[in-house]
Formats: structure tokens, sequence, C-alpha cells
């Protein structure tokens, strides 16, 4: 998704297994390179039947967990190349045995005190952890809120509140997906005033018919998911993990020039003014 935004993107990802041999040779592609490390455990994977144009779950094995010295030495590899570019994408695994919740609190504060402009896109004990870091952008669903119980309800407003925690407790910019029609919500960062504030605006995207035939979209397990919001990218690597490959922390990128849509479809919503 980032590179198709035209920044080319390195890829962390530890590879192991008859799975991790076959990512090995899918993961490369135009803009991604692949930053990787051979570990003895092995990614997962899983098998869907889509001859009928759905996503029937056939069968799904979890990766392994990474022992102390393979997570060791991943967390080198994302800190080098976070270092290195300056911008660093944090995702977490499909299972939440790959990889513990405390590498995402060392990657966060140790790349930010650096220099490194950290983003998570990270919910439960992931965020928790990743947010004592301090970093620049969080992005959460307005579901994970939910399953967090850091919003009370879907509402704009609890929302916007749940989204100020997230504030307190240290992000920077925070982005809201919602489901089905409804925009996205972010909360922009203002560093430069000396204290972390901003306002509260929608995300429109482009109002575009979908193709015929296309059917509903699934998540990485074969779970449908609502239109409007896109299948988790993660599972084409078989297990997540920074959106790279099984269970990698981050993602890296670094910029080359300027991408991203019009900021003039950024907008306040009426219904907002207050919340701050």
């Amino acid at each position: 998704m980032v590179s198709s935004l035209g920044v080319p993107v390195g890829l962390c990802a530890a590879l192991g297994g008859e799975t991790g041999d076959v990512l090995g040779h899918l993961l490369p592609a135009d803009g991604i390179t692949v930053r990787s490390m051979r570990v003895g455990s092995r990614n997962g994977a899983y098998v869907h039947d889509r001859r009928d144009g759905e996503r029937e779950e056939v069968a799904d094995a979890a990766g392994s967990p990474l022992d102390r010295h393979e997570r060791d030495s991943l967390y080198e590899l994302t800190l080098t190349e976070g270092l290195t570019h300056g911008r660093v994408l944090l995702s977490g695994p499909q299972d939440d045995r790959v990889l513990p919740a405390d590498l995402y609190r060392r990657l966060s504060g140790d790349l930010g005190a650096n220099g490194c402009r950290v983003a998570a896109d990270l919910a439960g004990d992931r965020l928790v952890a990743v947010l004592e870091g301090r970093p620049d952008l969080i992005k959460v669903s307005h579901e994970e809120l939910l399953a967090d119980k850091r919003a009370a309800s879907e509402d704009a407003a609890d929302l916007v509140t749940a989204m100020h925690t997230l504030r307190d407790d240290g992000a920077g910019t925070v982005i809201v997906s919602r489901s089905g029609a409804a925009p996205a919500l972010a909360l922009l960062d203002e560093p430069s005033s000396g204290e972390r504030g901003g306002d509260v605006v929608e995300i429109v995207m482009p109002a575009l018919e979908p193709a015929a035939g296309c059917g509903r979209l699934h998540d990485r397990r074969g779970r449908r998911r609502p239109r409007g919001r896109a299948a988790d990218p993660r599972g084409a690597a078989g297990e997540g993990g920074v959106r790279c490959a099984q269970r990698g922390p981050p993602r890296v990128g670094h910029r080359r020039r300027p991408c991203g849509g019009d900021p003039r479809r950024a907008r306040r919503d009426p219904a907002l003014d207050g919340l701050r």
C-alpha cells in the first residue's frame, strides 16, 4: 500500500520454514526492497477456496514464536533500517504469540529518541506498548477501539474522546478508520506549538463505483469485512508482522517525493466542533 503511493519501501522480515522459502520469492516487488533474516521458526500460512468468488477458509496454520536471539536480530535489523531511512511503520503479527508486545515499546522509543519518525497500526497490548515510545502517528479502527474498551460507542463524539485519550497516552497524530460510508477521523498533531494539540478532521475519500462481481472484502482469515474497509494487506504475507511477512515489526520507508491526497479532501465536520 505504501509503495503504491510512490514511496520506496524496505520490508523487514523474519522468514523460516517452507512457508518462509515461498515468501522469500513472493515479497520482492517494484518499489519494495526486502530486508530478511532466516530463522528456525516457521511463517504461518492459510489456504482459501475462492472458486465461487468468496474466500472460504480451508486451513490455517499460525506461525511459530521467535526465540530470544531471533527477536534480538529482528530488532537490530529494524532499528538499523529505521535509523538509515528515518521513517518506520510498525504493525502486528497475526498471532499474538509470535512477538512480545514489549518489542514494540523498545522499537518505538529507541527509534524516536534517535530522530526516526514512527507510525504504528496496532491494537490491544501492542498499542499500549508502542504508546510508551510516543510515536508520531497511530492508526486504529473504531472496531479495535471498541474491542479494547477505549471507546464507549461508535458515535463520533465517543471516538474523538478515545482519540484524545490516545494523545494523552503518547500518540502524535491519531487516525481512526470507520467501516461503511463513515469517513475516517484524524486528530492532527501540531508539535511546533510546544504542546500536542490540533484539530479533529474527517478524511473524505472519493466516491467510486465498485467493480461488478468483485464480491465482499474479506480479512486475512477469510472473514467478511464491511464494504468500504480495505482487507488487511498483511494477509498477503501469510502471517502479518509489521507488514513484513510473518512477524517483523516494522515496515521501513524513505520518502523521495511528496505523496498523498489533496488536503482539501480533509474537512472539518461541524458536528465535531467543540470536541477538541
